[in-house]
């Protein structure tokens, strides 16, 4: 099953774990009119909240916060292709419709957003094919790999 990033604040990520689902009931709460989904990254694009908040939340300050967190799961369904965030960007937006539920099975770890700044000195990128393609994906010096996470989570993070 593929694998995906959903980027979150602690308060949503309480709210995930609790009732052991992903849902978009709170989208427009800070965009009044969104479209329905929940937005989900591929491991390719893996960020620091400081990153997320530049490349996917383009500096709102509304957003300030919401990539403190992260929920990474494995998915079978195949989330929409947005496109990219803005002209010329390579990071993309993915939206998953309906609700994500979470059980032992597919939920890999919820917690504190582990990812490095993928601008920092360390950051390299491992793919130059797809970076030519126009994606990418970039690891740090120690990464916390995605299928590792969950051996990082805090105990009260498992979900029962």
């Amino acid at each position: 099953m593929p694998i995906f990033i959903h980027y979150t604040s602690k308060a949503g990520a309480q709210g995930i774990l609790a009732s052991k689902a992903i849902t978009d009931k709170h989208r427009n709460e800070k965009r009044s009119g969104s479209k329905s989904g929940i937005y989900v990254n591929p491991p390719a694009q893996q960020f620091s909240p400081e990153n997320a908040e530049i490349l996917l939340f383009l500096g709102n300050d509304k957003y300030k916060g919401s990539a403190d967190y992260a929920v990474i799961f494995a998915w079978d369904t195949k989330p929409e292709e947005i496109g990219p965030v803005t002209q010329g960007s390579w990071v993309k937006e993915f939206k998953i419709h309906g609700d994500i539920k979470l059980t032992k099975e597919n939920i890999l770890y919820i917690g504190p957003n582990p990812f490095p700044d993928v601008f920092s000195a360390t950051a390299v990128v491992t793919d130059t094919a797809a970076v030519a393609g126009g994606a990418t994906s970039t690891a740090a010096a120690s990464p916390t790999p995605v299928a590792t996470a969950a051996a990082a989570a805090p105990a009260s993070s498992t979900l029962s």
